[in-house]
């Protein structure tokens, strides 16, 4: 027995006393988000994160990993990649979308090597999850060659 079913007991009790939580209501989903929507965009070439001396970088800019959701990694180098651009743009007098749009191509691109593993993770979900732990790990280890 893991520790988690002790912290959560304990966890309500501590909002409900000092937090005013109602501990004997339910929540309304118990759902999650992974599917990357504004990824497929991105892939599509529907969907551009910048525009004249407009970027959008990281989560803003719709670059969030296709298999964790996590967003950090892709948010660290697109916000290089709109530094870069800016410096760039004031140095020639260009639209930073220029650069910045080339230079984000590269995270695009393993976006989009990655997307086939998104796909197989929700083709097992909906088959009843039993490779599920299989598919996830090598699709973790995709994701960390990638970034």
């Amino acid at each position: 027995m893991g520790i988690l079913p002790q912290i959560v007991p304990y966890a309500r009790n501590y909002l409900a006393k000092h937090h005013g939580f109602d501990i004997n209501q339910e929540p309304v989903s118990r759902s999650g988000c992974v599917q990357p929507w504004m990824v497929r965009d991105l892939i599509e070439h529907t969907f551009v994160p910048a525009k004249g001396n407009a970027l959008l970088a990281g989560e803003a800019g719709g670059f969030v990993l296709p298999v964790s959701g996590e967003g950090i990694g892709a948010a660290m180098k697109t916000g290089l990649a709109a530094a870069s651009s800016v410096v760039a743009a004031s140095k020639s007098g260009t639209p930073a979308e220029r650069t910045y749009v080339s230079e984000v191509q590269s995270t695009i691109a393993a976006f989009k090597d990655l997307m086939p593993w998104f796909k197989e993770i929700m083709a097992d979900t909906k088959a009843g999850g039993r490779s599920l732990a299989k598919i996830l790990a090598q699709a973790y280890t995709a994701t960390l060659r990638e970034f």
